[in-house]
């Protein structure tokens, strides 16, 4: 598995970079921030309003995060009518499949190495050091 910084550097994602930056200013997220296991792109809207795109460099899931306050996100996975729609619609075109807050919080039989636990599908999929947003 190549790891985030890896599969910006290439590029990989670049038509879903292009067609995002249609509908705004897009940011990729660092290494850092990412923990290796997501590709993000954080996608500027209208009103100041932003989304994160968290596309797993596991399998063809992803992510659309709104921040509603600092530590907590929103899910979005169903149009609402708005700006996000088009984000969505994108996301999908990719042939990526967006994941609710359900799916990304249940417990996977992956079982981290250092603590023994159950991680949830999210740290599975997208993250494993900062925990579920």
């Amino acid at each position: 598995m190549a790891l985030a910084a890896d599969l910006a550097a290439e590029n990989l994602h670049h038509a879903l970079q292009t067609d995002l930056a249609e509908l705004g200013a897009v940011e990729v997220m660092t290494e850092v921030e990412t923990a290796d296991k997501a590709c993000v792109f954080r996608v500027s809207g209208p009103n100041d309003s932003r989304v994160d795109v968290e596309v797993s460099t596991v399998l063809p899931y992803a992510v659309v995060l709104s921040p509603d306050v600092p530590g907590r996100a929103h899910y979005l996975t169903d149009a609402t009518g708005g700006w996000t729609d088009q984000v969505l619609a994108v996301v999908r075109r990719h042939g990526l499949f967006p994941l609710s807050s359900e799916t990304c919080r249940a417990t996977s039989p992956v079982v981290d190495p250092y603590s023994g636990e159950r991680m949830t599908y999210f740290e599975v999929l997208f993250r494993d050091e900062h925990g579920v947003p």
